[in-house]
């Protein structure tokens, strides 16, 4: 009880002998810590969102087999299909890349490739495509790129639009073939 009549004491000097000190002590560490708080917060919601994209991409995950930076080769995709008691073997390719057309200079987003031809239908999403437009055509242009509907919309890119990132070193022009849609934009029946 003793120590905290001590600790009341300094705090009462310090008060009354340098009170503009004290209160800018006092909001400095206040604003410090909502600083931090704020950036954790932050942090974790990037985090959040990027894992609830692959999980509506990609599907939930019970086994991850990584290469690391330096990838994995293509054919051991074909060696894991075959392993007993797999229910699926989906490849998820993520890199970032780099907007660079006109207005939106360094907007960072993840990209990530997957094998749509097997998992078009088989993961609770749909993609908004014209009507003449042939889906299998489609996917398999190298410059195809299916943008999520938020991502479509903040952007303001419809289907048939151009797209100029940067990926790594390489510079790449894009077309969007298609708006993905989750469950939730879908009508129901």
């Amino acid at each position: 009880m003793a120590w905290m009549k001590v600790v009341a004491l300094l705090l009462w000097s310090h008060i009354t002998q340098r009170p503009f000190r004290t209160g800018l002590t006092i909001v400095g560490v206040a604003l410090g810590v909502a600083a931090s708080v704020a950036v954790r917060t932050a942090n974790m919601e990037v985090l959040h969102s990027f894992e609830q994209a692959v999980l509506t991409v990609a599907g939930p995950t019970t086994l991850e087999v990584s290469g690391g930076d330096f990838g994995l080769d293509e054919q051991l995709i074909a060696k894991v299909r075959d392993v007993p008691g797999l229910a699926s073997a989906s490849p998820v390719l993520v890199q970032t890349a780099v907007r660079l057309d006109a207005g939106t200079t360094g907007a960072a987003l993840q990209v990530m490739g997957l094998d749509l031809l097997a998992e078009f239908d088989s993961r609770g999403f749909r993609v908004a495509q014209e009507e003449n437009d042939n889906p299998l055509a489609d996917m398999l242009k190298a410059d195809s790129v299916y943008l999520g509907r938020k991502l479509a919309a903040e952007w303001h890119l419809t289907t048939g639009s151009t797209i100029q990132l940067q990926a790594g070193p390489r510079q790449v022009q894009a077309r969007v073939a298609g708006v993905i849609q989750d469950r939730s934009d879908r009508v129901s029946s």
